[in-house]
């Protein structure tokens, strides 16, 4: 009986382990089954729509979105709070629609075609972390001589899209309006 027991005990704590590793990586990869990159460098926004268009693909495939995903620090100026490590993610809204919209601290949702181009969504743990609110100015820093300054126009929470990158994250359509990323533009799929 204790034999038993032991290798009962055995396998359920294996399986504990192997649950825990898979629910682990799924928390990793957020809410996209694949990301295209190409060791960080930038590469041509079409590649999504060829993808989107690819007739062997589109059975498989919910949406794709070409977009930008830069490692950034970000200061809110009105606060005083700063936070590294902030993943500055671009969102094209032409192409979010089957991803969902962001739903906002305030109860609204957005694809982020109503952004202006001065104008940034920002996670709810990027909030949190900096006590952000909305109209706060912040300075998004990419690497040591790049900086954009953005206000918040919305919290988006940590569900469907605005869960995307399980970090504290800015949220903006890469080429709207006159603002543009530091470091040019590149694809996400």
């Amino acid at each position: 009986m204790i034999g038993t027991t032991a290798i009962f005990a055995t396998q359920v704590l294996s399986d504990s382990f192997l649950e825990s590793a898979t629910r682990s990586a799924y928390l990793a990869w957020g809410n996209v089954d694949l990301l295209a990159a190409d060791g960080g460098r930038f590469f041509d926004p079409a590649l999504a729509a060829g993808l989107a268009a690819d007739p062997g693909l589109r059975s498989s495939l919910k949406g794709i979105q070409a977009g930008v995903e830069l490692p950034s620090s970000v200061v809110d100026l009105d606060r005083g709070n700063a936070k590294g490590l902030v993943m500055l993610v671009g969102v094209d809204p032409a192409t979010q629609g089957p991803f969902g919209a962001y739903r906002l601290a305030d109860g609204k949702t957005t694809l982020g075609q109503d952004l202006a181009p001065d104008q940034v969504l920002i996670s709810a743990s990027l909030a949190a972390a900096l006590e952000a609110r909305i109209g706060d100015r912040l300075r998004v820093s990419v690497g040591p001589q790049q900086a954009v300054e953005f206000r918040v126009a919305g919290i988006a929470e940590a569900q469907g899209p605005g869960a995307y990158t399980l970090r504290p994250a800015l949220l903006r359509h890469p080429g709207g309006g006159s603002r543009r990323w530091p470091g040019g533009a590149g694809s996400r799929t």
